[in-house]
């Protein structure tokens, strides 16, 4: 059974405690005579099987601008779910002091909010966004100790495997998915001083509200069972929710194994397998075990698969040499010639491929687009090439074609190519061969005929050399080849346009809102290494966050969009004594040399000391100098 309600906060060994401990563990290699739980001591271990060494400070090393921008697109739809909880957080936190993380599945900072100016600089630092806390790279911490062990992690203060975050207390809850695998993670980091447990219950339903959320976010062709076993909490945060397709369970939430008494094998089962009968959509449902509840059945919707966009977002790539690639894949399309399109995240690969799509002969057709990085090695075989029923575990009763046989007559678009497993590149160069695709499990082969796009990030031929790639999928894929631009390098004109378009679409303008001319200069000039995704997703923040009819300048733009304060102005007058008192000092204050490095005569140098208030320091004859400088003015 899944345990929902945060338990009591073990008793808090003291420092005494801590320090005795870390000296029978660390210097004696001996269990400790006090009582840490388990998870302090299981990461403890695991860091010393990995070499780490805790007085040997661990660097850290924020990812690139570039790099974390794209870390967080990836995990877009989860700061979009989590960010009223941040703000939740911080809010109710404010009065301790603390740092509320948003942290990616592999412990990597993606957002921050709080106040941290009670902490050391290097603590500050360490707490960035771009900083990875996995427990391979920090040691035993909440982060990465969570993600390891998938359940909610307290680390205060020398618990730290490391000496240098003794100064910390953290407390951690992994944010789930419908499967129970962990998305993402939520922390909130203080002082040491800070009680133990002060957070644990606000951060664990902080997390059960995203998780919630992210359920309810499931694709709308799923079910959801909603219940309770009290009516009024049906539709809260604190009911249970499960994803059916068909007659199986897909995914569930952590209350929906609370009040099932159960665990995550449940999802793969069948409904009738929990409830006491298989139509689930009465309000009240009973359970084998007997257990009376509350329900609501919320029924699929059919969605269309992936329909073109709209023609005027093409507009945004189209430079004169934008037109001509365009042109050219319509045709490779039309031709049937399978294309890689190569480019920064966010430069509008996938946009492209639409457009074309849309002005090719197969535009009647469907255009299914899949992320091979979007999806887990387990399950991408078969979302590409199907399955029939009893394939394996959770499989659907009917089975299911796969996305390779839903383009059939139309394109398929294979987004981050890159990250496909080796083992499936085989399978799909067999596809592109043999134009059919056969199902997980068995079954019959089914000829499919469409067209394959594929787009990256990565430099494929390197990848190949590295044995990364298969070098004859390369050649099949590459057939035509499709090189766009980052935005910082386009022409400024069609910067213009993409961001007047882009303005539109945020629905700034519908709501009376105006760029000022120089807030639009500081966005022309700012270089987004995200590219148009990351533009559109600033502006859809800027107009998200003002009020009807504003108009927004510089000052109203986030600080990473703002112009540089300009250089303090100086005086010709404060340039001239810094020059001489520079060249003085490297001179030990001799005015002779000094005067030699100017470039002027030894009495003028005299005659500015003088003008400028410059102590002569030179030994001997120093003050003659001067009165025989000032004579010769």
């Amino acid at each position: 059974m899944i345990e929902l309600s945060p338990t009591a906060a073990r008793p808090a060994p003291s420092e005494a405690e801590l320090a005795r401990a870390r000296r029978d563990f660390f210097l004696r290699g001996r269990p400790p005579s006090v009582s840490l739980g388990r998870q302090v001591l299981g990461s403890w271990t695991r860091c010393v099987q990995r070499g780490l060494v805790a007085e040997r400070a661990c660097p850290v090393e924020p990812l690139t601008a570039a790099a974390l921008t794209e870390a967080r697109e990836r995990a877009e739809l989860l700061r979009r779910l989590a960010e009223p909880e941040l703000e939740f957080l911080a809010e109710t936190l404010a009065d301790t002091a603390s740092q509320v993380i948003l942290a990616n599945a592999y412990g990597l900072i993606l957002e921050t909010r709080g106040d941290t100016r009670a902490m050391d600089r290097a603590t500050r630092v360490a707490l960035l966004p771009g900083v990875s806390w996995a427990e391979a790279a920090m040691g035993t911490n909440a982060i990465g100790t969570a993600l390891t062990d998938n359940e909610l992690t307290e680390i205060w203060g020398s618990e730290h495997f490391h000496d240098q975050h003794h100064r910390l207390c953290c407390t951690a809850v992994p944010i789930l998915d419908h499967a129970g695998r962990p998305v993402g993670l939520l922390d909130v980091s203080g002082d040491a001083r800070l009680p133990r447990g002060y957070a644990r219950s606000i951060v664990m339903r902080a997390a059960r509200e995203i998780e919630h959320r992210w359920l309810l976010n499931a694709p709308e062709q799923l079910a959801r069972l909603r219940f309770h076993p009290a009516r009024a909490c049906v539709g809260a945060y604190q009911e249970g929710v499960l994803l059916l397709d068909e007659d199986r369970i897909v995914g569930a939430n952590r209350s929906a194994l609370q009040w099932l008494d159960t665990d995550w094998s449940l999802v793969g089962r069948r409904v009738d397998e929990v409830f006491d009968h298989a139509e689930v959509s009465a309000e009240r449902l009973r359970t084998h075990g007997g257990r009376q509840l509350f329900g609501q059945l919320q029924a699929p919707r059919r969605v269309q698969i992936d329909p073109p966009a709209p023609a005027e977002e093409s507009s945004l790539w189209l430079g004169e040499a934008q037109r001509s690639a365009l042109a050219r894949l319509r045709r490779a399309i039309d031709a049937g010639l399978a294309t890689v399109l190569l480019g920064e995240t966010g430069c509008g690969k996938e946009a492209l491929a639409r457009r074309a799509h849309a002005l090719s002969a197969r535009a009647s057709g469907p255009f299914v687009a899949i992320n091979c990085a979007a999806l887990p090695e387990t399950l991408i075989e078969a979302e590409l090439f199907g399955y029939v029923e009893g394939a394996f575990t959770g499989a659907r009763r009917r089975g299911s074609p796969g996305r390779i046989a839903e383009a059939d007559g139309g394109i398929l678009f294979l987004d981050e190519i890159g990250d496909m497993p080796l083992p499936l590149q085989s399978r799909l160069l067999r596809v592109l061969q043999e134009h059919r695709v056969e199902p997980l499990g068995g079954g019959a082969p089914r000829t499919v005929d469409c067209v394959v796009l594929c787009a990256t990030h990565c430099d494929l031929d390197a990848m190949v050399a590295e044995g990364r790639f298969r070098a004859d999928l390369l050649y099949r894929l590459q057939e035509h080849r499709v090189e766009l631009p980052p935005w910082r390098s386009l022409p400024e004109a069609q910067r213009r346009d993409a961001l007047a378009l882009l303005w539109r679409q945020s629905g700034g303008p519908a709501r009376g809102m105006v760029l000022s001319a120089a807030a639009l200069e500081c966005l022309l000039a700012h270089p987004w290494p995200g590219n148009f995704r990351q533009c559109a997703a600033a502006l859809r923040a800027l107009a998200a966050l003002a009020d009807d009819g504003a108009k927004i300048g510089p000052a109203d733009l986030p600080a990473e969009l703002r112009p540089a304060p300009a250089p303090p102005r100086v005086s010709l007058d404060e340039l001239g004594r810094g020059a001489i008192v520079a060249a003085l000092a490297r001179h030990g204050g001799k005015v002779a040399p000094a005067a030699t490095e100017l470039g002027i005569h030894r009495a003028t140098l005299y005659r500015q000391m003088r003008r400028l208030g410059i102590a002569a320091r030179e030994p001997g004859a120093t003050a003659q100098a001067v009165r025989k400088g000032n004579a010769g003015a």
